[in-house]
């Protein structure tokens, strides 16, 4: 039973509105890394991706992360993922299981200061981060030595349910609690995830299916930033499709992507913000 969820921000990039958003301007926006964390009452703290460390995004090289600073990303060590589980009274020691999305690395940079969790994600995106050479599998947005070397700790999906299918998701854990669902179309492998609270309607959590919900809700189309990331276009397309028709059956769900414009700015003022 999920008793508690938290949504709080890593860091956030200034980018131009246009990369995010079809004919959304070129004025710089603050892009949020949002995480979110269920407290689950026999489970306890479970994590939904691990964006940052205390590192920052040097997890992309030392290099490449003073650039990315450099060019608009804010980061501050109390926003890590070990510092915000702290400022919420959770311990980092008790997280007992992460659910990645996907590999990305704005995702996965706090995956080795947790590395004593359970990572769940689906065997296409492990093997799709896998592949190549580790200059072709960077500029697909992956920092593979953020966990290669976690394989004893990842627990692969497979099957996964995709939400297009309109049937339950995988259930994560045999209590109903938390549905695991194939997104593909962002990465080969992406998923998204439905947890259900004790108290109040679920939350839908889908990463980055999407960017912001309004592009979910049909009322924005994906700048050109999001269609050159994807590893299809089709993929997202369909998956797009899938969690609208979704919503339109649970119309209750609260929606939540990983870089919504809207959210972020809320965990930016107010701090981590409580779903229960």
């Amino acid at each position: 039973m999920i008793t508690r969820f938290w949504l709080f921000h890593c860091a956030f990039a200034r980018v131009p509105r246009e990369a995010i958003i079809q004919d959304g301007g070129w004025d710089l926006v603050r892009l949020p890394m949002l995480c979110g964390v269920a407290e689950h009452s026999e489970l306890g703290p479970i994590l939904l991706d691990a964006p940052y460390g205390h590192e920052g995004p040097s997890n992309v090289g030392s290099l490449m992360g003073s650039v990315m600073r450099r060019t608009g990303l804010e980061f501050q060590e109390r926003w890590s993922v070990v510092a915000r589980l702290e400022e919420l009274g959770l311990r980092a020691a008790d997280v007992g299981h992460i659910l990645m999305t996907h590999l990305h690395h704005d995702h996965t940079g706090g995956m080795k200061s947790l590395a004593h969790a359970r990572f769940h994600l689906s065997r296409e995106e492990w093997d799709f981060a896998h592949s190549g050479s580790n200059r072709r599998s960077s500029m697909r947005g992956y920092a593979r030595t953020d966990f290669m070397s976690l394989r004893n700790r990842v627990e692969l999906r497979d099957p996964v349910p995709h939400l297009l299918d309109g049937t339950a998701g995988l259930d994560l854990f045999g209590d109903g609690s938390i549905e695991m669902f194939f997104l593909p179309g962002h990465t080969p492998g992406h998923c998204g995830f439905r947890l259900h609270l004790a108290e109040g309607p679920p939350i839908l959590f889908v990463g980055d299916a999407a960017f912001t919900i309004p592009q979910i809700r049909d009322d924005e189309n994906m700048g050109f930033a999001l269609r050159t990331i994807a590893s299809s276009m089709g993929g997202v397309r369909t998956s797009l499709r899938a969690i609208r028709r979704h919503i339109e059956r649970h119309p209750e769900d609260r929606l939540i992507t990983c870089h919504d414009f809207e959210l972020g700015a809320r965990c930016i003022k107010e701090g981590p913000i409580s779903f229960s």
